[in-house]
């Protein structure tokens, strides 16, 4: 499948330049299955310009992302905004910065598809406030106040406790 834009008429000219807008399915994308995360349609806005031998792609793409915080597994939406500046080329160069394509399709699926994977959060969180679950009995401690009392430490590692408060 993949997300694909015909750039014919952008190769004959010397000098141009090609602007538009695409709403893009998280399928067209070959995203993978990731615990946790929920894919939504994106927009992608982007101006492609023609420099000699190479084509530059720039624009913003607008990603919606259902996301579980990291503390209490709540489901949290946020929106990826993320800037899209790439280029292509029709020859093989030595720089790796800048993609190969043959025929009058550039293929946007894996730059896209890296930029999003590349741009959600490691830890996402509902909240900056979020205290997250109790360790001891699962209690979101964002609704109610846990009686748990911190656990003693493993005997077998009572030597690294006493180097951390040292």
């Amino acid at each position: 499948m993949g997300l694909k834009i015909h750039i014919h008429d952008l190769k004959v000219q010397k000098c141009a330049e090609l602007k538009g807008s695409v709403v893009i399915m998280p399928s067209e994308l070959e995203l993978p299955e990731m615990r946790g995360v929920e894919w939504h349609p994106w927009s992608l806005e982007y101006r492609l310009t023609k420099a000699g031998n190479l084509f530059l792609l720039s624009g913003e793409l607008k990603a919606p992302v259902s996301l579980e915080c990291s503390r209490c597994l709540k489901p949290t939406d946020t929106e990826l905004n993320i800037e899209v500046n790439e280029q292509f080329s029709n020859q093989e160069l030595e720089d790796d910065e800048i993609h190969v394509f043959r025929g009058d399709d550039l293929d946007l699926t894996g730059v896209l598809r890296d930029s999003i994977l590349l741009s959600l959060p490691e830890k996402p969180l509902c909240s900056p406030e979020c205290r997250g679950l109790c360790p001891y009995c699962g209690t979101d401690r964002n609704l109610h106040n846990c009686t748990c009392a911190p656990r003693e430490t493993d005997p077998r590692l009572a030597v690294l406790e006493k180097l951390i408060r040292k």
